[in-house]
């Protein structure tokens, strides 16, 4: 899977924390990005 296409399925997952949590989008889905090696993978 490519990280574009990740970061597409998991976006509105973020939004959903983002209202319950107040967490930034942003930092869920880089978070989410390490735990998945997106580092080392591409």
């Amino acid at each position: 899977m490519s990280k574009e296409t990740f970061i597409k399925e998991i976006a509105p997952y973020a939004l959903k924390i983002q209202k319950e949590f107040k967490i930034l989008p942003s930092v869920i889905i880089a978070q989410a990005c390490l735990e998945m090696d997106m580092g080392q993978a591409f």
